[in-house]
């Protein structure tokens, strides 16, 4: 018995010994997740979640980038987990090995995006023989092909003289009167009517769920860190709700990071207003189920056909290819 005794007190005596000498395991390195994001009033709720903590224990950061291909690029280099980009932009840069899949809708164009015509332009069809300013093979040549085939004017396109500029250019040309008209984004939409007195002839507000940005990643890193990109969509969700409630303050907190691109007060009041921020309702129809996909399906079929027809995706894919339905039901 005084043996059996001595062996157990042996045994724990020795493995206190080699608790003491092999040094505890440490949990590994939590890595941050990475959001690459252009200077766009639609992506506020990003920053509002970050700022008020709703991303929980997750460290996020955000990383602005103007350039979509080069947002897409830091995604693909793994420099970053996700991207957030108009939804046509992810089907362009797409390809069949890369398994890019949309999680969430952000926000939707409801008059962020559309055509500014100068002094003496009413009419869309007024701009045959003229020069307009769009950059080609983007979200905007998007929506405005959209926009012509559902007033029947595909025929218009070829009459209209298009100029490979936006943003600051684009204004640039206009001033010189170089253009008579631009397509673009917000806030040089505002910019145009005020500099030149323009008008807004059409906008994303005729084309409702059309012109939608989305969170974006890679579907291995949606499944290696589904953990955490549950908080991001959770977070997400809970700023939106946030912002309904306190919209003042929402935009004191975006205006602290995107101040700079929008130097007048009003451009920022109307892109704010221009862009509708998606809740968790409004993703949940949207996307709808895999066995009953929503609106989502149906806008993601047309950005596939118009750049298949444009020659601009190596590999055909469907709908169903770029949409992960499983994030969308997370709960605040």
């Amino acid at each position: 018995m005084k043996s059996k005794m001595f062996l157990s007190g042996f045994l724990i005596a020795f493995i206190l010994i080699l608790l003491a000498i092999v040094p505890t395991a440490k949990p590994q390195e939590k890595h941050p997740i990475v959001i690459a994001i252009s200077p766009w009033i639609g992506y506020g709720p990003l920053y509002v979640a970050k700022d008020m903590g709703f991303f929980d224990d997750v460290e996020v950061k955000i990383k602005i980038i103007k350039e979509q291909d080069k947002r897409i690029a830091q995604l693909m280099g793994r420099y970053a987990q996700i991207v957030a980009c108009p939804a046509g932009a992810m089907v362009r840069n797409s390809r069949k090995e890369i398994e890019f899949k949309a999680f969430l809708v952000i926000d939707e164009s409801r008059g962020g995006d559309g055509l500014v015509a100068m002094r003496g332009i009413s009419n869309i069809r007024d701009l045959a023989g003229r020069k307009v300013s769009m950059v080609l093979n983007s979200p905007s040549e998007f929506w405005f092909d959209m926009l012509l085939e559902r007033r029947d004017l595909e025929y218009l396109k070829e009459e209209i003289r298009f100029v490979n500029i936006e943003g600051l250019k684009a204004l640039s040309a206009a001033r010189a009167g170089d253009v008579d008209a631009v397509i673009g984004r917000e806030p040089f939409l505002s910019s145009a009517v005020r500099e030149f007195d323009g008008s807004i002839i059409a906008s994303s507000s005729e084309t409702p769920g059309l012109i939608v940005d989305v969170l974006f990643s890679q579907k291995e890193t949606i499944e290696r860190r589904r953990g955490d990109f549950e908080k991001v969509v959770r977070g997400v969700y809970r700023a939106v709700n946030w912002m309904e409630r306190n919209p003042h303050a929402a935009k004191r907190i975006i205006k602290k990071y995107l101040g700079e691109n929008y130097r007048v007060a009003s451009d920022f009041d109307n892109t704010f207003s221009a862009v509708a921020f998606y809740n968790r309702g409004m993703n949940m129809g949207y996307f709808g189920t895999e066995d009953d996909p929503g609106d989502f399906e149906d806008t993601l079929d047309e950005i596939i056909d118009y750049w298949q027809d444009k020659d601009e995706l190596s590999w055909k894919p469907d709908p169903e290819d770029f949409m992960d339905f499983s994030l969308v039901p997370t709960y605040e």
